[in-house]
């Protein structure tokens, strides 16, 4: 049933068919609070999305992020178990046996600054990796970049660096 505002007077008029012959109308007294106007949403892009420094910010903040604190986190402890700390040096593992042998939930803060350290220099995890996995993450989710950096769409990030990381550590220890 549609509703239409009375030009002459501040009632709201219902348009009624009797024998769907002869239309009549039907007249309601205004009520204050009933929606009148409908609401328009208008969605418009900031130009946010297409900034290279809102792209450069974001893409440091979260290869930052993920080398100093995913890193040491439960979440990310499948990479560190490839990564063994020996004489203060990192060494892959080389068997499926010593991965699963691999006890990192113990592991000091230092040693988990070391295998972030050698994910970076030997690994080649860089910010250009970084801003790969993202535009790869942007193209197929269609995120913004300048949402990137909230709680959720970081999850997803660190679940899309982890696979990169453990498929680069997969290779290099030659366990598939």
């Amino acid at each position: 049933m549609s509703y239409i505002l009375s030009p002459i007077s501040s009632n709201i008029v219902i348009p009624t068919t009797i024998n769907t012959v002869t239309p009549l109308t039907q007249v309601v007294p205004f009520v204050p609070g009933f929606p009148i106007v409908p609401t328009i949403r208008v969605s418009y892009d900031s130009g946010l999305h297409d900034n290279w420094m809102i792209q450069r910010d974001a893409n440091k903040y979260l290869w930052h992020r993920i080398l100093d604190y995913w890193i040491h986190k439960d979440k990310m402890e499948s990479i560190r178990k490839f990564m063994v700390i020996k004489d203060g040096k990192v060494f892959i593992v080389t068997s499926k046996k010593e991965y699963d042998e691999n006890n990192v939930s113990k592991e000091s803060i230092s040693g988990g600054e070391i295998k972030s350290d050698y994910l970076e220099d030997e690994i080649g995890f860089s910010k250009d990796i970084m801003r790969k996995l993202i535009i790869k993450i942007i193209d197929e989710l269609g995120m913004k970049w300048q949402f990137l950096t909230g709680k959720k769409e970081e999850l997803i990030v660190v679940g899309v660096v982890k696979r990169y990381l453990k498929k680069k550590l997969r290779e290099m220890a030659g366990i598939v």
